[in-house]
């Protein structure tokens, strides 16, 4: 299965989502970030299927991989971006809503 771009990044442990446009995108924040990115984190794409990084370690290539984990319904994805949005201190998150996961990936552009 592949990711269908855009896709959201997701930390284990964090609310905070980066939005990335493109693998080419992906792979510019993964080189520039101080924790590179683990087997733990998420990349959650239009269709709400969540992949998990194949890091080197775990590859046979040096390349970041990843593998399909599982789908999130609609609802599971705006609730993610609701929690996103909240550590921001924003007004009405709850009030958030969309009518696909492709919408909703996108408004964090």
């Amino acid at each position: 299965m592949n990711l269908t771009w855009p896709i959201i990044f997701k930390t284990k442990d964090d609310n905070e989502l980066v939005y990335l446009n493109s693998q080419q995108s992906f792979e510019d924040f993964a080189a520039q970030e101080i924790l590179p990115p683990t087997s733990d984190d998420q990349l959650i794409d239009t269709n709400g299927c969540v992949f998990h990084l194949i890091t080197p370690i775990q590859s046979s290539t040096n390349d970041l991989n990843w593998r399909y984990h599982n789908t999130l319904a609609l609802h599971q994805v705006t609730r993610l971006i609701q929690q996103h949005h909240s550590q921001g201190s924003e007004c009405c998150v709850a009030k958030l809503g969309f009518r696909t996961i492709d919408q909703a990936i996108r408004s964090l552009r």
